[in-house]
């Protein structure tokens, strides 16, 4: 049986957004049984950035006027709203492309790791947008995140290391990228999205509350989604907002809180946080365990699971 996969995109006044969705549709084996939320911050100006429900078959579609965007959290929350009971779920950036029959191959590739409770994570691909001096270009290497150093906010960096050549199963890994995420939809309604992260803090907050629910995350072993990290033609909210600052502010201390590096009290700052708290499955101190990072000290270590992988450059 043929099951449906939701993909959840959070656009911000985003050129690349319609080639994205035309891109995933075009590239799936089963493209019925592909449905996409859309979550569109726009401007009236934005022309090359408006998609329409009837552009596309099985497409969602909110459009809001981008000046009263809240940050990252805020919007893919809202595309969540979108689902409508798909068994499986993606969520992309909307600046993405796909290879062949990636719906199939991703359902293979979750079923390769044994897990009842397993998410498919990992910063995609490199890709670079065609303009008018070159084609579009792609580049096939996979990756594993971990943790790099705190900054000055408290908060954990993460980074990444490309892999020499391609691992042969899915790796067990302690972080996801927010901009590949898939698995079972059950993910939505264990772990749905903090509205009240801005952008810094969402992956590592939503790796923490996935672990501590009881998924395992892994790293794909084959290039699947590719990304555009450039974004020469792209808007960004912090650029826009003037107010985006007091607003980073509090999602700092919200991050902070939740994964113990400090004690907060402000209700400004906890506001509706028991709905978008850790689980109960798994600790914290397990985590911080297995991940390598230590959230009171602010440190990190190289994880223990990593120390084993195969050469990356």
């Amino acid at each position: 049986m043929i099951v449906r996969i939701f993909v959840n995109i959070a656009s911000y006044r985003d050129k690349e957004c319609y080639s994205t969705i035309k891109d995933l549709f075009n590239k799936a084996e089963f493209p019925d049984k592909i449905f996409v939320g859309l979550f569109n911050q726009v401007l009236p100006e934005d022309t090359e950035c408006i998609v329409s429900e009837g552009d596309f078959s099985n497409c969602r579609i909110i459009t809001t006027d981008s000046s009263k965007s809240q940050g990252v959290g805020w919007a893919r929350s809202n595309t969540q709203s979108l689902w409508r009971e798909e068994e499986f779920t993606l969520q992309i950036d909307s600046h993405s492309r796909f290879i062949d029959h990636w719906d199939t191959k991703l359902l293979d590739m979750l079923k390769s790791t044994n897990s009842a409770k397993a998410i498919i994570s990992g910063y995609p691909a490199i890709y670079i947008p065609a303009d008018d001096t070159q084609d579009e270009t792609k580049e096939d290497l996979t990756s594993d995140i971990h943790a790099h150093e705190f900054d000055s906010n408290g908060l954990v960096m993460i980074t990444s290391k490309r892999h020499s050549k391609l691992p042969e199963t899915p790796r067990v890994s302690a972080f996801v990228a927010a901009g590949f995420i898939f698995g079972p939809s059950q993910i939505i309604t264990d772990v749905p999205y903090d509205p009240f992260i801005y952008f810094l803090g969402e992956e590592i907050s939503l790796a923490a509350r996935f672990w501590t629910h009881g998924w395992n995350i892994y790293s794909p072993n084959q290039v699947i989604i590719y990304h555009d990290y450039v974004g020469k033609r792209r808007n960004r909210n912090w650029s826009d907002k003037k107010t985006w600052g007091l607003i980073n502010k509090v999602s700092y201390m919200r991050v902070r809180h939740l994964l113990g590096s400090e004690v907060i009290e402000n209700p400004k700052v906890l506001k509706d946080l028991n709905k978008y708290s850790l689980g109960q499955v798994r600790l914290l101190s397990d985590y911080e365990e297995f991940s390598g990072i230590d959230f009171k000290c602010r440190t990190t270590r190289t994880p223990s699971y990593f120390k084993d992988y195969d050469i990356v450059i």
